[in-house]
């Protein structure tokens, strides 16, 4: 491969983005299946402990700081120089960092373990301590075996890791589902998960040795340089801080209402969350497949084109936010009703406020993206020292006068006074040395755009009759269609999407070839 070829940099993308969403659909389906059959056959309640300690791990995996990463960041340069040496170095310090971070996972697992009655607002369900051992135990073989992955990431090849996935993940939900039906058993649904992340560490693993045969050579590692590590535990630090930000921002969310409003709550929203996150994984996936290419050309190409192609992903990351937001808002309560009845419907507000939080994030990608391809976690090493704390108190100041809907506000106002201006200014200052203005004043036209065209929607869906099955279909097809005719036809006349266009035409040619 060349890595310096747009057009082999493109079909890379293309494929990964091929390969993600057709594994991404698969898992969708089945993880839907799975969880109407454990609504129903185990209940909401275990459905809300399963969400709970989820979120009490994700604050236990802080301890990573950020470290695959900051590895990706350093792994581009040598693989785009084809540095053998430099590669099997950061692989080898890579596994030694995450056989640390399975035995702290476990110590720290272990230490909480007695205290996790303290931690809910329900004391009456057995056998919880028992449980979250489980959910440990999960995380723990999550970092056996797996560090191979990020080779595939910077190498524009996801695509194999997310078969290996698919495969993998596939297994997992079918023999959930088998558990679920034959036995009802909680346990067993927790143990099938930590057996097939076992089975997709070991495949990633023998592929990874496969696809790069110099990982089985038995010749002496050479350690990186002084300057290096440096350089990299600098990112690690940084990365850290700011993961440390973002996580407990995003884990606290559960926790606080669980404590606050009890597990019942919790369970209503892990239908909206797992939903909004289902979408939130597949828009992230689409940057994945993409960050590969991203980075190449961030370390091959001229400024100019750096700069030029920032614009292009920027433009697509605003269409995508846009479709996904709207299409949230207006198909989120019409699908939960049909799914899961309307027993389990949380209010237009706190729905409204959900996605809210959901397009922030999305939009924020691209820059997210970006800082990390050039490796600039420094510069925002301090954002979490005024994101944490302005989450947690705004959501513990609105949990009990406004419920679900203030915790989420808290989740809001840290995201906009933190995360939504920081990445953009840090991005343009360091990466660009450029004004930043551009970057808003297009980040201010596409979040107009987006509330103009979910009113818009919301008004055409409402016109579809019927109801049911046959009114939710119509109503997708309304937001398949609307926005998106609605977003081109505004942005038409600008270069970025006149080169969308472009790159969606020569793709339509290469297909109509192969036919």
């Amino acid at each position: 491969m060349n890595p310096k070829n747009p057009k082999t940099r493109l079909q890379y993308t293309i494929k990964n983005i091929v390969y993600s969403f057709v594994g991404y659909a698969v898992i969708t389906v089945l993880s839907f299946i799975s969880r109407k059959l454990f609504l129903l056959e185990i209940g909401l309640v275990y459905q809300g402990v399963n969400s709970a300690f989820s979120d009490v791990l994700v604050l236990l995996s802080l301890a990573e700081m950020g470290f695959t990463s900051a590895i990706i960041a350093s792994l581009y340069k040598p693989i785009a120089q084809n540095d053998v040496e430099k590669i099997r170095s950061l692989l080898a310090l890579c596994k030694k960092i995450y056989h640390a971070l399975a035995v702290v996972m476990a110590l720290g697992g272990l230490a909480i373990t007695p205290f996790i009655y303290q931690l809910v607002n329900d004391t009456t369900l057995p056998y919880l301590q028992f449980y979250f051992l489980l959910f440990v135990g999960n995380s723990v073989v999550s970092y056996l075996f797996s560090y191979k992955q990020c080779l595939f990431f910077v190498n524009q090849k996801n695509y194999i890791s997310t078969v290996v996935k698919s495969f993998s993940q596939s297994v997992q939900m079918l023999l959930q589902i088998a558990v679920i039906l034959f036995t009802h058993n909680f346990t067993l649904y927790i143990i099938v998960q930590g057996l097939c992340t076992l089975l997709n560490n070991f495949i990633i693993s023998y592929m990874a040795n496969k696809e790069h045969p110099y990982l089985r050579s038995k010749a002496a590692i050479q350690p990186l340089q002084a300057e290096e590590k440096q350089f990299l535990f600098r990112n690690v630090k940084a990365f850290g801080l700011t993961k440390i930000g973002s996580t407990i921002v995003q884990g606290t969310d559960n926790i606080i209402i669980t404590a606050f409003l009890g597990f019942v709550t919790t369970g209503l929203y892990s239908n909206y969350y797992m939903i909004t996150n289902t979408i939130k994984m597949f828009v992230t996936m689409v940057f994945n497949a993409a960050n590969g290419s991203i980075g190449n050309i961030n370390h091959t190409e001229t400024e100019e084109t750096r700069y030029n192609v920032f614009w292009n992903v920027f433009l697509f990351n605003g269409w995508l936010s846009m479709f996904c937001s709207v299409s949230l808002l207006v198909l989120l309560n019409p699908f939960i009703s049909l799914m899961f009845g309307q027993q389990y419907l949380l209010s237009l507000p706190v729905v409204a406020i959900v996605v809210a939080n959901f397009y922030l994030v999305c939009i924020a990608n691209t820059a997210s993206t970006y800082i990390g391809t050039f490796g600039l976690y420094w510069h925002q090493r301090y954002r979490a020292l005024f994101e944490v704390p302005i989450n947690l108190v705004v959501s513990l100041l609105l949990v009990k006068p406004l419920g679900v809907f203030g915790v989420f506000l808290g989740t809001f106002v840290s995201f906009v006074c933190t995360v939504f201006w920081w990445e953009p200014h840090i991005l343009f200052k360091h990466g660009f040395a450029r004004p930043a203005a551009p970057y808003f004043k297009k980040l201010g036209l596409y979040t107009l755009a987006t509330v103009g065209l979910y009113l818009v929607t919301e008004f055409y869906a409402g016109l579809v009759p019927g109801a049911g099955y046959a009114n939710f279909v119509g109503q997708v097809l309304v937001c398949l269609v609307v926005p998106n005719l609605l977003f081109v036809a505004l942005f038409w006349r600008t270069q970025q999407m006149r080169n969308l266009w472009g790159i969606v035409k020569g793709v339509a040619r290469k297909v109509l070839r192969r036919k």
